[in-house]
C-alpha cells in the first residue's frame, strides 16, 4: 500500500465515504462515514486520513478533554482544521452525576472553563497567510427536558414551551472578567457563527462580543436569533406573540387592529448596539449580519467592502426601523474605526435592500 502515490490513496479514501453532511458555512461536505480504521494501514494512510478527519470537527468539553489527554491535537493535525462546531454542555441540566458538584453544577463556571479550553486550542492553530477556519458555537437543549416526552414532543419543544409559559426562567451565561488570561489572539478564524439552540441557557450578547474580539482576522460573523410562536390554545381571542429564547417578544400580534406582527424597536436597538460595539473591535471584519426571519423581520447588516452602496443597513418589516441615539452613536464610532463614510440605508421595503437576506 505504501508504494501507491499519495494522490491515489486519497482518491481511494474519498471513495470510501458513502455519507457526508453539507456545511454551507464553508461550502464543503463533511464525511459522516467513519474513516479512522483506515489510518492503521500505514503511516502514509494515517497522514491522509487525518487530513480529512481533522478537517471538520464536532466538539464539546468531553471530547476536548480526551483529545488533550491523549495528545491528539498536534500542530500538524490542528493545521488540517477548516471547521469546528462546538456544543457547550452543562452537567447540571443534562442528568449527569458529578463527583465535584460545586464546580460541575455551577453553570457560569462550566461555561467559562469550556470557553477557555476551546479558545486555548483555537489559539494554537498554526497561522496561515489567510485565515481558513470557520467556528460555530451552540448550546443543545438540556437532556432534562427529554424526560417523559409525549407523542410528537421533543426536548426542544418542551423546553421552549416551559420558557414561554414562565415555568423555566432563561439564564444568560457570561464570561468572567479574566476568562482570556493566558490566551493569545486567534488569527485562524475567518467565519464565526452563533446558532440558536437552547431556550433556557443563552449566550449573553457581551460574551459573543468578547469571543469575536479575540478573532483578529475575522471577516464574517453570523448571529442568528430565534423566532418562536406561542399560541394559547384555550383562548380564541388570545394574543399571538413572537419570542426570543429569553421569552421576550420580538413582535406581537393581536386579532384586532391592523392584524399584522409588529416587532419591538427596543429589541432591534439593543442588538444593533451590541453589533456596533462588536464591529468596532474587529478591524479585519468584512461582513456582520444579525437577522431575524419570521412574520416580522429585522436585519442589521454591516459590510466593509460595500464600495458604492451603503455600508450599513437596517431593515424591518412591517415597520421602518427607528434607531435610538445610542445606536447611531455606537455605529458612527464603528464606521469611523473602519475608515468608512456614514452611508446608512434604513428601510421597510425588503424588495429594495443591499445586504439583508
Amino acid at each position: 500500500m505504501d508504494n501507491l502515490p499519495s494522490e491515489i490513496i486519497r482518491k481511494i479514501i474519498l471513495s470510501l465515504i458513502v455519507k457526508s453532511r453539507w456545511f454551507p458555512q464553508i461550502n464543503e461536505h463533511c464525511p459522516v462515514t467513519p474513516l479512522a480504521r483506515y489510518a492503521v494501514i500505514s503511516r502514509q494512510w494515517q497522514s491522509i486520513v487525518e487530513s480529512i478527519t481533522f478537517r471538520h470537527l464536532i466538539l464539546n468539553s468531553t471530547r476536548l478533554d480526551v483529545a488533550q489527554r491523549e495528545n491528539y491535537l498536534s500542530p500538524l493535525r490542528l493545521s488540517y482544521i477548516r471547521y469546528i462546531w462546538y456544543d457547550f454542555e452543562f452537567p447540571a441540566h443534562n442528568l449527569i452525576i458529578s463527583t465535584n458538584p460545586e464546580e460541575d453544577y455551577d453553570d457560569q463556571l462550566v461555561f467559562n472553563k469550556s470557553a477557555k479550553q476551546l479558545f486555548s486550542v483555537l489559539s494554537q492553530i498554526p497561522p496561515r497567510p489567510e485565515p481558513v477556519v470557520g467556528l460555530e458555537i451552540f448550546i443543545t437543549p438540556p437532556k432534562k427536558f427529554a424526560l417523559r416526552l409525549l407523542r410528537n414532543e421533543t426536548k426542544r419543544s418542551v423546553e421552549r414551551f416551559q420558557v414561554l409559559c414562565g415555568t423555566v426562567t432563561p439564564m444568560f451565561v457570561e464570561l468572567f472578567k479574566d476568562w482570556e488570561a493566558d490566551i493569545g489572539d486567534i488569527p485562524a478564524i475567518h467565519y464565526f457563527r452563533v446558532e440558536p439552540g437552547s431556550a433556557s441557557i443563552l449566550f449573553s450578547p457581551s460574551s459573543i462580543n468578547r469571543f469575536a474580539s479575540k478573532m483578529t482576522r475575522l471577516s464574517k460573523l453570523e448571529w442568528w436569533l430565534t423566532d418562536e410562536e406561542f399560541i394559547e390554545p384555550y383562548d380564541e381571542m388570545s394574543q399571538r406573540t413572537k419570542h426570543l429564547p429569553s421569552g421576550e417578544c420580538i413582535a406581537q400580534f393581536t386579532l384586532g387592529g391592523s392584524g399584522v406582527y409588529i416587532y419591538d424597536q427596543n429589541i432591534l436597538n439593543r442588538f444593533a448596539i451590541a453589533a456596533g460595539i462588536c464591529a468596532a473591535r474587529m478591524p479585519k471584519i468584512e461582513e456582520l449580519n444579525i437577522i431575524n426571519h419570521g412574520r416580522s423581520q429585522i436585519g442589521i447588516c454591516f459590510n466593509t467592502k460595500s464600495e458604492d452602496v451603503p455600508c450599513l443597513e437596517f431593515a424591518g418589516k412591517p415597520a421602518m426601523p427607528e434607531l435610538s441615539e445610542e445606536t447611531v452613536e455606537v455605529w458612527k464610532r464603528a464606521i469611523k474605526t473602519h475608515g468608512l463614510d456614514w452611508n446608512v440605508h434604513i428601510t421597510d421595503n425588503l424588495d429594495k435592500v443591499y445586504h439583508f437576506y
